[in-house]
């Protein structure tokens, strides 16, 4: 049974027709399992019995609060430090693709005709994924499926849009903008 902390505590969804303290009970033990495992939150618990015996030592006493917290802080550390990455490192793809003249349409061209920097930009061979946790090809997938950042930036809100924004200093730096992107290395 998949738990779903909001719908327990509330009594609602799955735990509607059981009894108010029933819930509460296996609110506080799924919590106490989740706060103390070292998966944080990742895991799930489906036989709280079977988990006990497994792990003997979980703290049935554990405040709600702090187990949430826990998490919650967790999860924030993450994003912080790697989701942050990611978005970060996927910007600069999307401008270092402009800057390379690489584009949404000619992308796979580029993966087999470039020079070596742009093959391993596109992650062909050895990449610049690993580092990030994500496929050594994450820039190639980038532009294929949204293309380079100047595609984006025309598509969604440039000239031929309802917007109708001019570039202006969201064009790349060596066209008189602010868009730069150090480089991949």
């Amino acid at each position: 049974m998949p738990f779903h902390a909001t719908d327990c505590e509330s009594d609602q969804g799955i735990y509607a027709d059981r009894p108010h303290a029933e819930n509460k009970a296996l609110y506080k033990d799924l919590v106490g399992i989740i706060a103390q495992s070292e998966a944080w939150g990742w895991g799930a618990a489906y036989d709280l019995k079977s988990y006990r015996e497994v792990f003997p030592s979980v703290n049935q006493d554990m405040c709600y609060l702090r187990a949430f917290l826990a998490v919650i802080i967790f999860f924030n550390d993450f994003a912080k430090s790697h989701f942050n990455d990611i978005v970060k490192y996927t910007f600069m793809a999307m401008i270092e693709a402009e800057e390379k003249g690489i584009t949404q349409a000619n992308v796979d061209e580029m993966a087999k005709t470039g020079g070596p920097d742009v093959k391993r930009f596109l992650g062909v061979g050895q990449g610049y994924g690993q580092g990030l946790g994500v496929d050594d090809k994450f820039a190639y997938n980038i532009i294929k499926q949204v293309g380079n950042y100047g595609e984006s930036f025309e598509r969604n809100v440039g000239q031929k849009t309802p917007l109708g924004l001019a570039r202006g200093l969201n064009e790349l730096w060596s066209k008189g903008g602010l868009q730069y992107a150090p480089p991949f290395n």
